[in-house]
């Protein structure tokens, strides 16, 4: 069952982020994992708490790594450029997953949406501590807005999904080698 599940959550992933939310049906879905509709209401009970659970899928998988960098022994600088790392990696991996949380969040219901931003603010959160701990241990400028600066860092990795082209030019890791460069000459002390 549980294999199940994550099949059709890699099929709604791959469906919401080809044809958009609005456009994408269960059928559709159920079509890519070879069910009937209504077997997916077996594993979901609606279009909207599939999409729900492809976004949770991958919130939770950037706070599991972004913890394991947090709670190393690695320096503030290194931790950062880590969290670059780790927040595109997945686009290597899995970029229809992340076109459809970045982009199809905006689809959820009120009540559903607020988990969702309590998702991500438990994210921004963790990148936050982060930078504070880069700061306060004098390796980031001490006139930092934490707040600020972790929507500087998102805004500048999550726009990744409308140009980032696997087969591109550049990997993953030379343009969160670039993005980390980038962020991090900003956030540095200067004397």
């Amino acid at each position: 069952m549980l294999l199940k599940r994550e099949e059709i959550l890699n099929a709604a992933a791959k469906i919401f982020a080809q044809k958009g939310y609005h456009h994408a049906t269960m059928v559709d879905v159920a079509d890519e994992v070879d069910l009937l509709k209504g077997s997916l209401y077996y594993y979901f009970s609606s279009k909207e708490s599939l999409l729900l659970e492809v976004i949770k899928r991958g919130m939770d998988s950037y706070k599991e790594t972004l913890r394991k960098i947090q709670t190393s022994s690695l320096s503030p600088v290194y931790k950062m450029q880590q969290a670059f790392l780790a927040h595109l990696k997945p686009f290597s991996i899995n970029l229809a997953e992340l076109t459809v949380f970045l982009r199809e969040g905006n689809n959820l219901s009120p009540e559903l949406a607020h988990e969702m931003k309590n998702l991500i603010r438990e994210y921004e959160t963790m990148l936050f501590d982060l930078i504070k701990e880069g700061s306060e241990g004098g390796y980031f400028r001490r006139d930092l807005d934490y707040k600020l600066a972790v929507y500087a860092m998102l805004g500048m990795c999550n726009w990744l999904y409308r140009w980032y082209d696997p087969a591109g030019r550049s990997s993953i890791e030379e343009i969160a080698k670039q993005f980390s460069l980038i962020f991090l000459d900003g956030l540095k002390e200067h004397n």
